[in-house]
C-alpha cells in the first residue's frame, strides 16, 4: 500500500520535476555533483548511496518542491528522487522530509533496522521496497532487484547535505 501510494504521489508531479544531469568528469564526481546540485533546494537532509551493484549508473536526479492541491491543502511533500539503472534493472531512492509518510506494519511487511534507522521491507509484484525513517529524512527505496540488494544499497546511504 505504501509503495502504491508513493507511486500515485509521484506520477502527477513527474512533469514538474527538474532533472539535473551529471557533469562531465569521473562517474563518481559527476554523480555527487548532480545529487548535490539537486539537493541544494531541499529543506531537509538528503541521502544517497555510496555503493551500488555492479554496472548501475546514475540515470536521473530530480528535485520537486512541496505542491499544493487545488483546495490549498498539501498534496505532495518536498522530495528528491534519484534513479539508478543498469541494462535491465532499476533502483529508485525517494528522499522526503521527516514525517512525510507513515510506516504501517501489515501482512507481508517485515521490520528492518538499517544502521540505526527503523524501517519496513516488502515485495510487491516484481518490485522490492524498503521504507526507512532516518530521523532527519524519510527514505523509500524501490527496485526490480532482490530485497538483499536494496538492503545493501540502504546500508551505504550517506548524507549529501
Amino acid at each position: 500500500m505504501l509503495f502504491r501510494s508513493a507511486l500515485l504521489v509521484l506520477r502527477p508531479i513527474a512533469e514538474g520535476l527538474e532533472v539535473v544531469q551529471p557533469q562531465a568528469g569521473s562517474p563518481v564526481t559527476g554523480k555527487q555533483s548532480a545529487i548535490r546540485e539537486a539537493a541544494g533546494g531541499a529543506d531537509f537532509a538528503v541521502y544517497a548511496p555510496e555503493d551500488l551493484p555492479q554496472y548501475f549508473y546514475l540515470k536521473t536526479v530530480a528535485y520537486s518542491p512541496a505542491g499544493l492541491a487545488e483546495d490549498g491543502e498539501m498534496a505532495t511533500p518536498e522530495q528528491l528522487l534519484i534513479t539508478y539503472a543498469s541494462t535491465t534493472k532499476q533502483i529508485t531512492v525517494l528522499v522526503q522530509p521527516p514525517g512525510a509518510f507513515q510506516m504501517k506494519e501489515s501482512a507481508g511487511r517485515s521490520k528492518v533496522t538499517v544502521r540505526d534507522w527503523k524501517g519496513l521491507a516488502w515485495k510487491e509484484d516484481k518490485q522490492a521496497a524498503l521504507a526507512l525513517d532516518a530521523g532527519d529524512a524519510m527514505i523509500l527505496l524501490t527496485g526490480n532487484v532482490q530485497q538483499s540488494t536494496l538492503l545493501s544499497v540502504a546500508r551505504s546511504l550517506e548524507r549529501v547535505r
